[in-house]
C-alpha cells in the first residue's frame, strides 16, 4: 500500500551564476601579448640594426676618409698605424701622421660595395674607390688589422686584372 504523505522533495533555489567582468582579463592578455610580440620584435630585428665592431670601425673609417676629417683618421688607426697597396712593395703611409697626410690630400672617395667580414682581429671587405684625379674609380679589397679596436695595418689591394 501507498502512502499517503509523501512529500515530494523540497526545491531548493540555485543560485544562477553572475558573469564574470572579463575586462580585466582580456586586459591583461592584450598587455601580455603585447610584451611577447615586441620582446620577440626586438630579438628579430636586434641583429639587423646593430653593427658589429668590426662594422662600426669600417663605418668610421669610410666616413673619415670621405671628408678627409684628420682628427677621426687620428681617433680610428693607431700611433704606429701602416698602410700598404698591393702595386708597391713599400708601405704608402708609415704612422699615424703619415697616414693623416696622406688622408688630407689624397682627396679619395670610399664606398663599401661588400659586407664586411671579420675574423679575429682581421677585417676585410670590397669597396670601390675614386679620387679627385681619378672619377671611374676602381674596387679593391680592404683588409685591416685591429689592435686595441684601432687599425694597426691596413692592405688595399686593387682589382688589376682589367
Amino acid at each position: 500500500m501507498l502512502k499517503q504523505d509523501v512529500h515530494a522533495p523540497a526545491v531548493r533555489p540555485v543560485a544562477v551564476p553572475r558573469p564574470r567582468n572579463l575586462v580585466p582579463w582580456l586586459a591583461g592578455a592584450v598587455v601580455v601579448l603585447a610584451v611577447a610580440v615586441l620582446g620577440l620584435g626586438a630579438v628579430i630585428v636586434q641583429p639587423m640594426v646593430t653593427a658589429t665592431p668590426g662594422e662600426a670601425l669600417v663605418d668610421r673609417l669610410i666616413a673619415a676618409w670621405n671628408v678627409s676629417d684628420e682628427q677621426e683618421i687620428r681617433a680610428v688607426y693607431t700611433d704606429d698605424a701602416i698602410i700598404w697597396m698591393s702595386h708597391s712593395a713599400t708601405p704608402s703611409a708609415t704612422g699615424i701622421d703619415e697616414v693623416a697626410d696622406l688622408a688630407r690630400y689624397g682627396g679619395v672617395k670610399v664606398e663599401r660595395i661588400g659586407p664586411v667580414s671579420e675574423r679575429g682581429n682581421l677585417v676585410w671587405l670590397l669597396h670601390h674607390v675614386t679620387s679627385d684625379y681619378d672619377v671611374s674609380g676602381s674596387d679593391a679589397v680592404l683588409v685591416l688589422y685591429l689592435r686595441d679596436g684601432k687599425v694597426a695595418q691596413q692592405w688595399v689591394i686593387w682589382d688589376e686584372l682589367e
